[in-house]
């Protein structure tokens, strides 16, 4: 066989190969019966708006929380002003 046919040959079957493909990706698969599930409703007009959510906490639930935070303070492991120096100049450029 030629060079030349073996390259037609493998051109041909890239193209019909190519355009199955572009059809099954594109147009999708043939689908045998009806897709199972219920299709998507929107929200009941008469419900809670979308998006809303209710979250309940009570004081001692915040009480523990701060009393622990605020019981295991300790100073801080490192100085936070090393020099003495203060060289933050807060000016707003355009």
């Amino acid at each position: 066989m030629s060079k030349f046919l073996i390259f037609l040959l493998g051109a041909v079957l890239g193209v019909v190969i190519g355009g199955a493909l572009i059809f099954f990706f594109y147009g999708g698969a043939p689908r045998a019966a009806q897709l199972p599930g219920n299709p998507i409703q929107p929200p009941d007009p008469n419900g809670l708006p979308a998006g809303t959510a209710s979250v309940v906490l009570n004081q001692q639930f915040f009480d523990t929380i701060l009393a622990t935070i605020f019981r295991d303070m300790n100073a801080p492991a490192f100085p936070l002003n090393l020099t003495g120096q203060n060289n933050f100049n807060a000016v707003a450029k355009p």
